[in-house]
């Protein structure tokens, strides 16, 4: 249903005992176990979400190579601005 952010999922694919006992367990998890799954998430699942967005990010630049060249200049820009925001976090 898309209610899970691609971090989450990519770490839930790398860890699925962990995330699956975080998310049915009996009760509530409390906001410790929220913030070390949060850390989890951020180490695991970051990394290869970022990856994948640089790709779409390069196959969009490709796409984009069929375009008029004005259009093709204003997409390369946008898209030069999409990848500066999915740099790696330091």
């Amino acid at each position: 249903m898309g209610n899970y952010p691609l971090p989450l999922l990519f770490g839930f694919e790398n860890d699925p005992g962990y995330f699956y006992d975080f998310f049915h367990q009996a009760h509530k998890p409390t906001a410790d176990q929220f913030v070390a799954t949060q850390q989890r998430v951020l180490m695991i699942g970051v990394a290869p979400a970022l990856t994948m967005a640089t790709e779409l990010v390069d196959q969009a630049r490709l796409d984009s190579q069929q375009l008029p060249t004005d259009l093709q200049k204003r997409v390369e820009q946008a898209l030069t601005r999409l990848a500066a925001a999915t740099a790696q976090p330091q």
